[in-house]
This record gives C-alpha cells, sequence and structure tokens, in this order.
C-alpha cells in the first residue's frame, strides 16, 4: 500500500511537557503524546517530525509537523478523532494531506516567535504560565535601538546556549517587534531559523539594554564577540511561544 504524507498544525501549553522531542524514559513530550495517539489510532507505528524543538515549559500556537501512514482515514475524521484522543492541553488545529517531499523541519523558509512579559503591577494569577513577570516597564525606545544592530545576518553564537554543539550559528533576524499594552510587553521575531535558546537570550539582552545596564550599540559588541558571556540572561520558559513556521 502506498504511504500518505499528513501535514498537523499543533497547539499545545508546554507547562506540564518536557518539551517537544521524544526523549527515552520520559513520556510526558508533546511529539511523543502525539505519536502514541496516532499509533494507536491507526493500529501501526508513527514517528512525526517537528518544524523544531522547543524546550520545556515553552508553548506553541503553530508547531507544524508530519508523518506518514497507511491508513485511508479521511483528514477530516483524523481532526475530529484527534480532537476526542489527545489532551486538552494539546489540540491539532489542522489536518491536511501534503506532498510526499514535504518536511516540517527542512521545508521552512522561516519562524516566528513571541516572548511575552508583563510588568508585575499588571500580573494576573491567571496568566503567570504564559508570561515572565519583570519588576518595572523598561525604556522601550532603548530596546528599539537596539534592534536595529540585530536586524539582519550574523553569527549569533553569542545568544546559543552550548555553542560549541552547534555547526552553524550564522542565522538571518527579518524583524523584531515589541509592543506593550497596558504593562503587557510583546517581543515578536521573525528570521530564518532560531538556535537553542536564542529567543530567550536575546530577550534577556534587551531587557538588559531597556534597564540601562547596556547601551543599545553594544550589541554590536556583543554580537562580534562570539561569546555567550557577553550576552544577557537566558529568560524563563513560560513567555516563550512558536507562533508560526513558513514554507515556500
Amino acid at each position: 500500500m502506498i504511504k500518505r504524507k499528513i501535514k498537523l498544525i499543533i497547539q499545545y501549553d508546554g507547562t506540564s511537557y518536557a518539551g517537544w522531542q521524544r526523549q527515552i524514559g520520559i513520556e510526558n513530550t508533546i511529539q511523543g503524546t502525539i505519536e502514541k495517539t496516532l499509533s494507536e489510532l491507526f493500529g501501526e507505528k508513527i514517528h512525526i517530525n517537528g518544524s523544531g524543538r522547543t524546550d520545556a515549559g515553552v508553548h506553541a500556537l503553530g508547531q507544524v509537523a508530519d508523518f506518514v501512514t497507511n491508513s485511508e482515514m479521511s483528514c477530516g475524521e483524523l481532526y475530529e478523532k484527534l480532537g476526542k484522543l489527545l489532551p486538552k492541553d494539546i489540540v491539532v488545529s489542522t489536518v491536511k494531506n501534503a506532498s510526499p517531499y514535504f518536511h516540517s523541519r527542512y521545508s521552512a523558509v522561516g519562524k516566528t516567535y513571541e516572548y511575552r512579559l508583563v510588568c508585575r503591577e499588571n500580573y494576573s494569577v491567571f496568566t503567570r504560565k504564559y508570561e515572565h513577570v519583570i519588576e518595572h516597564k523598561p525604556n522601550l525606545k532603548l530596546m528599539e535601538e537596539a534592534v536595529k544592530y540585530i536586524i539582519g545576518k550574523h553569527d549569533f553564537r553569542s545568544f546559543v546556549t552550548h555553542a560549541s554543539k552547534q555547526k552553524d550559528t550564522i542565522r538571518t533576524i527579518k524583524s523584531i517587534e515589541i509592543k506593550e499594552y497596558q504593562g503587557h510587553i510583546v517581543i515578536r521575531y521573525k528570521g530564518d531559523g532560531f538556535l537553542y535558546n536564542m529567543i530567550r537570550i536575546l530577550t534577556g539582552t534587551l531587557l538588559a539594554i531597556g534597564f540601562e545596564q547596556y547601551a543599545p550599540n553594544q550589541i554590536e559588541n556583543i554580537i562580534n564577540a562570539k561569546d555567550r558571556r557577553m550576552a544577557g540572561e537566558t529568560m524563563p520558559p513560560q513567555g516563550l511561544f512558536l507562533i508560526g513556521v513558513d514554507y515556500d
């Protein structure tokens, strides 16, 4: 029987999970949970490819995955069944047939992430899992000035954890938008790809500039240093969201 390739778009609350990637001896991963559900549903071993890994506690509104199956179940029926079988904190929002040449990770040409912050005086107990609390509002104009030095193609070795494990640390940042509403701050990053903890470290560095610990033009020196110790702190995971993945 000819195998079909199916594409999924997935939303998840990463709070209770040990990240996206399946891990030996660890059951509570997003990938592992979806694979187990699909395997039981189809009666065959299913392996899914994701567009990328998200860490423990990180969320997604637009993670993309694909898998192959012998099943002839329609995409509509699969959508309905996954809605009933998956845990409530994992939702498959789209199910569609894909080209046999499509690969969630290798076909991607760009990704969009958001990091969400809230000033302590605007903090709500009901959003504590989805925003990082800061003591007071940073200087957003300084942060926006610093963004000018980040946009473009650079070696982001200073903004990655475990740089020695990365074969290539050159990435292109297409845009960074900073928006604030009543003490809630959202930093949206769009690029061709991101390194391990890159957005959380960029956010920590931008905040350090907003709190006037660094001058905005010091971003140039941090990038050129190619030294993780020069950049800001790695922000906690709960403020980070994978918003979407771009394909040609």
